[in-house]
C-alpha cells in the first residue's frame, strides 16, 4: 500500500510581505530592458564564435536581444508590480441635494400667460388655449 504523498503547503502573504516582494522586483529596470528592446535595431553580432542576436541602440551601443519568454516574463512581472487602471479608478458615493424654490402651480393657462407672458404678447381666448 502506498502512502499518500503530502500536499504542498503556501505560506499566506500579509500585506507587509507582498509590498516587500514587489520591492524587490526591479520594475525600473524591466521597463528600460523592455523600451531597448522595443526602441532599438535588431543585429545579428558574429564577433564571438556563435553569432547572437542584439539590440543596436542610437548611440552605437548593443545589448542582448530579448527572447519570446523573457518578455513574456517581463510583462508578467511588471503586471505584479504596477496597478492596473480597474483598481486605481475612483469611486465616489456622495449625495447631493438640492432645493427648488418654485412659484406655485397656475390654476389655468390664462393666469400663467396673464402672469408671465410678456406684456407685447397677444392674448389668447380660452377656448384658443390647449391644456
Amino acid at each position: 500500500m502506498a502512502r499518500p504523498t503530502p500536499a504542498v503547503l503556501r505560506p499566506k502573504l500579509d500585506p507587509t510581505s507582498i509590498e516587500r516582494l514587489r520591492s524587490r522586483i526591479q520594475g525600473g529596470q524591466l521597463v528600460t530592458r523592455l523600451q531597448d528592446f522595443a526602441l532599438g535595431t535588431l543585429v545579428m553580432d558574429t564577433t564571438n564564435d556563435t553569432p547572437r542576436l542584439m539590440v543596436e541602440m542610437a548611440d552605437g551601443t548593443r545589448k542582448p536581444a530579448m527572447s519570446k519568454e523573457q518578455i513574456q516574463a517581463a510583462r508578467a512581472l511588471l503586471d505584479k508590480l504596477l496597478p492596473t487602471p480597474q483598481s486605481i479608478a475612483v469611486t465616489s458615493e456622495e449625495t447631493k441635494t438640492f432645493v427648488l424654490r418654485a412659484p406655485e402651480p397656475s390654476k389655468s393657462t390664462e393666469d400663467w400667460l396673464r402672469e408671465y407672458a410678456p406684456k407685447a404678447a397677444i392674448t389668447l381666448k380660452a377656448d384658443e388655449v390647449k391644456q
